[in-house]
């Protein structure tokens, strides 16, 4: 039949826990107000760069130098430029709370598996339960303090 499935215990646990996690961000976050670290003006610049059709410049008819070392942030904050909903403090601090959220419920489903698959079919993907470190014997360097 083709009727919703009600979540399991484990699944109302898993929501509740990225819930949870997320909350604390937030908490932690808005700690912060409208601080920004004055090195995410660089990205910001070559950004309004590319949202303004001059390249990845930090400044329009300057040469190209690699500035930045985020790539995908920089993409990603030209297409606020692009559309005009930039705002040098709440677009990046939105941008990464929706960010937190996405990575927070990807982890969570990838450890507790997805609603729609079977207890055979749970934990069976690259980031199994070992590799999200639920068994620390396992994991190399896990008991050491820095593995760098």
């Amino acid at each position: 039949m083709g009727g919703s499935r009600q979540p399991s215990g484990d699944q109302r646990w898993a929501a509740l826990i990225v819930l949870a996690a997320f909350v604390v961000y937030l908490v932690h976050a808005s700690t912060f107000g409208r601080w920004i670290v004055d090195d995410a003006g660089i990205s910001f610049s070559y950004a309004r760069s590319l949202a303004g059709g001059h390249g990845f410049v930090s400044q329009p008819g300057a040469e190209p130098v690699e500035g930045y070392s985020n790539f995908l942030w920089v993409a990603v904050l030209a297409g606020f430029f692009v559309t005009g909903a930039f705002d040098p403090v709440w677009t990046p601090k939105l941008v990464a709370g929706a960010l937190v959220l996405a990575t927070f419920v990807v982890l969570t489903r990838l450890r507790f598996g997805q609603p729609e698959a079977t207890p055979s079919q749970q934990g069976r993907s690259p980031f199994s339960r070992r590799t999200l470190g639920s068994s620390p014997g396992r994991c190399p360097g896990w008991r050491t303090p820095s593995t760098l």
